[in-house]
């Protein structure tokens, strides 16, 4: 059937002579009109010829008239339509009529009110629409009119033109690819660079780079392959310089941004960045690593599964020579571990290796990333055993790693705080242990560990808090999750602060002192006094030399300047507020700001520590209102007590006795507390608290009879703690006549029950130690009733239900009675003075029975069926009041070497208990100097402890005190030579092979944790001293001595040759301590002794046996190690 086909109508002609734009432009409109409304299939062509040819007119294309150019583009356009698909022009004039369709389109950044706008925009959607643009891919110069068309299309998309008009670009350019034999490098160049540009502009809604790749990434994709690989070939030619380098970033950023948004565009050339991560140009190589790692930790990537060669090389990159490297890699591990699952478990490890790194820097970079890592990734997929590494990373030897690890744990500890609060499980377990290994750092004994330790438990661990509830919720909820040692560690810190502060306050008062009215002789000495002050404070942190300058300095602000002295006075008072600190640590910091920002920046530390902030006078009432709440035994167990009231009773006890200061504001309420309270907890705790406070030098200047008549009641109660309280409140009050009364009636009460007896002993052992010269009248009757009928009472237990061990709590009424009585015959003899010496013969009693106990054996308790449990606690009590005692100068003759070596047998106990409350006292005493430094060798008699955790505490403490006093070799030679004489007489000593071997680790016990290349010349000097001498407390034993002289001398060659230590002849002469050793006479005797070694030729062959077979492994570890439990612990035969 005939299709009845419409003809174009249109009379007007539109080439003249004399061509009028006012005319045209109206038969422009006319055709234009007629022209869009034909539809393709119901035209007769023929009619459209004419007008056909017009519209090619030079006169038409080239009219000066925008409008006229415009009309004839749509009309061209309409043409192309419907002449479709074969158009009615020659090449030529095709390439004219599309060299005028770019130079119209580029009109469309115009404004959308200009007239010719919507003309442009017909022309392109047209284009678009019908698709008559592909007609040039078979024009001649098809490349060069895409490339012009592109180029316009991306000018246009920077011009920021409408979302409809990049659609029609968009398609346009698709098409145009698509039908393109062959890409100009223009246009791959082009691209890419939209595709950076838009990628660096995300909020742009241009995307037509971006749409053009992923629409023709299979004709693009060989073009963009070749683009990549010339310009990495280009530079690889390249002489090194700066603007070779910039174009090589250049290019690999613009690789990394592609495969962002068009991997599949980069199939060929991934293979070439793998080459460029093996190559020995560090640059080169640098570049590609860190390419790859952008491409790989995009969230979208998929390349090590396209490319798993790839990302084995990329891995390899981890261990690469050059930091640098190393470092990008660290950093973009980390990236990829939190965009990718699959890599979790793999860089878990790697980033491990890398915390263990020989370069500092790479070490400092891995605890970083690893500490920007989101809180939720760290909980759900960081391998604990990671973080751990970072922990281990606070002790690193270099600070800069120090301070990165330090940071990133406090940090991450600080951010999960709220979920470990809320007993969120994994939050807990993943980072929950953090302060205890913070506070662990502590025991570096480093000033500078110590510096940061403190920093970051002010600005993470405890960080500024108003509210002192809520900041007192956090210290306790904290600390009560962390182990003794790291607990000992917070503690250490706060004594840290009080010495700080007491010091401060000197150098407060030397500036205050020191003006310019003074004498010169009297300036001079304050000054003097300020600069010794100031080393004094600096020796206490890093870098002391610039603090010490910087206090120096900060002393000059203080003498002329009263302001900043109030304020540091301020910021330094415990009875200040926390908030009134805070106020004034800032107010302080921007006057010296002020004044020299260096000195505040040096003084940070100092100004840390100073201020008491962690444990301030804020917390006690809610400390104690915890107390209060379940108020814990002081002597139960804590593992039946809850820790959050252990933990607030512990820091309650550690302020009064640190900042009794704190509690004077406090001190009514206490007292208010215990006369009016009807809640027993509540008063118990109060009584308690008060006593503690009062004992640290905190007055009650009340005049109070409620007071005294309840004290006084409680004082002559059943209840032990609650009298033994009550007596050290009374005693340091202003009530003689109350206390002499109380005295009377209690030692009056020594024939009822244990219980009573207990109370009131224990009430009297109070008046004993702060009140001797009131005791002094029933003294005798109560020692003679504690000796001749409490001590030999016997507590009969059964031998099934006869445990060792029991907490106080739990013992009977008639052993905490001993213990009370034992406890006040110490107490008496602590509390004399000057003012009453007791009688010789109750001395020589109270000695006689505390070395009675001392030597007494839990194998007597269950021989004779009674209480093993209490003559552990008796046996415990009377070797740390025998410690107290010989300490006092008055007592000194009572301690023999036999006794002393004594009470060292302590220390191999059969009880553990005994044996760690021992070593605790021993390890304290001789930390603060109330203990003398020969208790420093029966430490070495717990080289066959089986608890682990005790063992490395003591090995611990040996190795930090030998290294502290390294240079004191009176020291060294005391312990070592009492060592050797304590053996000499141990129970358990015999020649015999099986007793020498056990013997032998305490020998290397010694040696491992005080020998030392410098010191190893004289330790031999001592073994060959002992042996020119003979034993004073037995001289039929000396040959004892000498046989361990000889092992130890054995054992000091070993660790010689072992360690490659010279052993020359020491110049220092040896000091034979006059208790122990005497020497023999000059002569044959000496020579005699010499030459002879005294130990077992069988002996000493199993000593080179088990030396070549690797030794004693526990002897020799460092406590970072863990130890073996093999060996049998020595316990001494009563």
């Amino acid at each position: 059937m005939d299709i009845d086909r419409h003809q174009l109508v249109f009379e007007s002609r539109l080439i003249t002579n004399r061509l009028v734009t006012a005319e045209l432009i109206p038969k422009l409109e006319t055709l234009h009109g007629l022209l869009k409304a034909f539809d393709q299939d119901l035209v007769d062509k023929n009619s459209l010829n004419e007008v056909a040819r017009d519209l090619v007119h030079p006169k038409i294309m080239r009219h000066s008239s925008e409008s006229v150019r415009a009309l004839a583009v749509c009309c061209l356009a309409d043409i192309l339509r419907l002449y479709a698909p074969d158009a009615p022009y020659d090449e030529t004039e095709l390439k004219s009529i599309f060299q005028l369709f770019i130079s119209e389109i580029r009109h469309l950044d115009k404004h959308q009110e200009d007239p010719n706008f919507q003309r442009y925009f017909y022309l392109l959607e047209s284009l678009s629409t019908v698709k008559s643009i592909i007609i040039i891919g078979d024009l001649d110069n098809a490349e060069e009119l895409t490339t012009q068309f592109i180029k316009t299309f991306y000018e246009l998309g920077d011009a920021n033109v409408t979302r409809n008009i990049l659609v029609c670009m968009t398609e346009l350019m698709v098409m145009l690819v698509d039908e393109s034999e062959s890409l100009s490098e223009d246009v791959i160049e082009m691209t890419l660079e939209q595709i950076q540009k838009q990628m660096d502009s995300p909020d742009s809604h241009n995307t037509m780079a971006v749409d053009l790749a992923r629409a023709c990434t299979d004709v693009m994709q060989r073009h963009v392959c070749q683009y990549f690989s010339d310009a990495l070939m280009a530079m690889s030619k390249s002489d090194g310089s700066t603007e070779d380098i910039e174009e090589l970033q250049k290019v690999h950023r613009l690789i990394q941004k592609v495969h962002s948004v068009v991997p599949d565009l980069l199939l060929n050339v991934v293979p070439q960045l793998e080459e460029e991560m093996k190559v020995d140009d560090f640059t080169v190589r640098v570049l590609a690593t860190e390419t790859i790692g952008g491409m790989l930790c995009e969230k979208r990537s998929n390349l090590h599964q396209r490319y798993p060669s790839v990302w084995k090389t990329w891995l390899g990159r981890r261990n690469d020579k050059a930091v640098h490297l190393r470092i990008k890699w660290i950093e973009s591990a980390a990236n990829i571990f939190e965009s990718h699952y699959f890599a979790i478990a793999t860089l878990n490890e790697y980033l491990k290796d890398r915390l263990l790194d020989p370069e500092e820097k790479v070490r400092a970079v891995a605890c970083r990333v690893i500490g920007e890592m989101s809180l939720d990734h760290i909980i759900d997929h960081v391998d604990i055993k990671l973080l751990q590494e970072i922990a281990a990373r606070c002790k690193d030897k270099k600070s800069t790693v120090r301070k990165v690890a330090m940071s990133t744990l406090g940090s991450l500890y600080h951010a999960a705080y709220p979920r470990i609060q809320e007993n969120d499980e994994s939050a807990v377990s993943k980072l929950g242990w953090i302060p205890e290994s913070i506070l662990y750092c502590v025991y570096v004994d480093d000033v500078s560990v110590t510096a940061l330790v403190e920093k970051t438990l002010h600005e993470y661990i405890f960080p500024p808090m108003d509210d002192d509830l809520e900041r007192t919720k956090r210290l306790v909820s904290i600390l009560e999750m962390v182990n003794e040692r790291s607990k000992f560690g917070f503690i250490s810190i706060i004594r840290k602060q009080k010495s700080l502060m007491a010091a401060l306050r000197k150098f407060i008062d030397a500036c205050k002192q020191s003006n310019g009215d003074m004498e010169v002789d009297d300036a001079q000495v304050d000054r003097s006094q300020i600069e010794t002050l100031a080393t004094r404070i600096a020796a206490t942190f890093p870098e002391s030399s610039k603090v010490s300058s910087a206090m120096q300095s900060l002393s000059d602000i203080l003498v002329d300047d009263e302001d900043i002295r109030e304020l540091f006075e301020s910021c330094i008072d415990p009875n200040n507020d926390y908030v009134d600190i805070r106020k004034s640590q800032r107010e302080l910091a921007t006057s010296l700001k002020d004044e020299s920002s260096s000195i505040h920046e040096i003084l940070q530390p100092v100004l840390r520590r100073a201020c008491p902030t962690l444990v301030n006078k804020g917390l006690i009432p809610h400390l104690f209102s915890i107390v209060s709440s379940q108020r814990p035994s002081r002597r139960s167990s804590s593992a039946t007590q809850s820790k959050h009231v252990v933990m607030a009773q512990e820091l309650l006890t550690e302020i009064s006795q640190t900042f009794p200061a704190m509690y004077d504001s406090f001190l009514y309420n206490l007292v208010s507390t215990l006369t009016h309270s009807k809640n027993e907890n509540i008063t118990r705790g109060a009584l308690e608290l008060l006593s503690q406070v009062v004992v640290n030098g905190v007055k009650i200047d009340l005049d109070d009879q409620k007071l005294l008549d309840q004290l006084t009641s409680l004082a002559q109660g059943q209840d032990i703690e609650q009298a033994r309280d009550a007596c050290i409140v009374l005693s340091h009050m202003d009530a003689v006549d109350v206390c002499a009364d109380v005295i009377q009636v209690n030692a009056n009460n020594l024939s009822t029950s244990f219980l009573e007896i207990a109370a009131s002993l224990a009430s009297l052992s109070q008046f004993a130690l702060y009140m001797p010269v009131h005791m002094a009248g029933c003294i005798d009757d109560v020692a003679e009733f504690i000796f001749e009928k409490l001590m030999p009472y016997e507590t009969k237990k059964s031998k099934r239900s006869n445990p060792e061990w029991l907490s106080y709590d739990d013992l009977d009424d008639s052993s905490k009675a001993k213990m009370a009585g034992l406890e006040l015959l110490i107490n008496y003899l602590a509390g004399t003075t000057l003012d009453i010496e007791p009688k010789d013969e109750l001395v020589k009693e109270i000695f006689e029975m505390l070395f009675d106990y001392i030597n007494s054996s839990a194998d007597t308790a269950f021989a004779d069926e009674t209480s093993a449990a209490e003559l552990a606690h008796l046996r415990l009590a009377a070797v740390k009041g025998a410690l107290k005692l010989t300490h006092m100068s008055q007592f000194e003759s009572q301690l023999s070497v036999e006794r002393f070596e004594q009470m060292c047998l302590v220390l191999q106990d059969s009880c553990y208990q005994v044996r760690e409350k021992y070593a605790n006292t021993l390890i304290r005493g001789l930390t603060l100097k109330e203990v003398h430094h020969r208790y420093l060798s029966s430490l070495f008699l717990m080289a066959h402890e089986v608890e682990n955790l005790l063992f490395k505490q003591v090995r611990y403490f040996i190795e930090k005190w030998a290294a502290k006093h390294k240079s004191e070799t009176t020291v060294m030679e005391t312990s070592f030579m009492q060592l050797i004489h304590i053996l000499a007489h141990h129970p358990d000593f015999s020649i015999a092979n099986n007793d020498l071997a056990l013997f032998m680790r305490y020998l290397q016990f010694f040696i491992s944790c005080v020998a030392s290349p410098d010191n190893v010349a004289y330790l031999y000097h001592v073994t060959q001293k002992i042996k020119l001498s003979k034993d004073v407390r037995s001289i039929e034993q000396s040959e004892n001595s000498y046989c361990l002289s000889d092992l130890a001398a054995l054992l000091i060659n070993r660790k010689c040759k072992d360690s490659s230590w010279p052993l020359n002849v020491s110049q220092e002469p040896v000091r034979l301590q006059s208790k122990l050793y005497k020497s023999l006479p000059s002569g044959a005797v000496q020579t005699e002794t010499m030459k002879k070694n005294y130990l077992p030729e069988s002996f000493i062959a199993y000593v080179e046996q088990h030396h070549d077979k690797g030794g004693d492994k526990r002897a020799g570890q460092s406590t970072a190690g863990e130890h073996g439990a093999s060996a049998a612990k020595r316990t001494r035969t009563s």
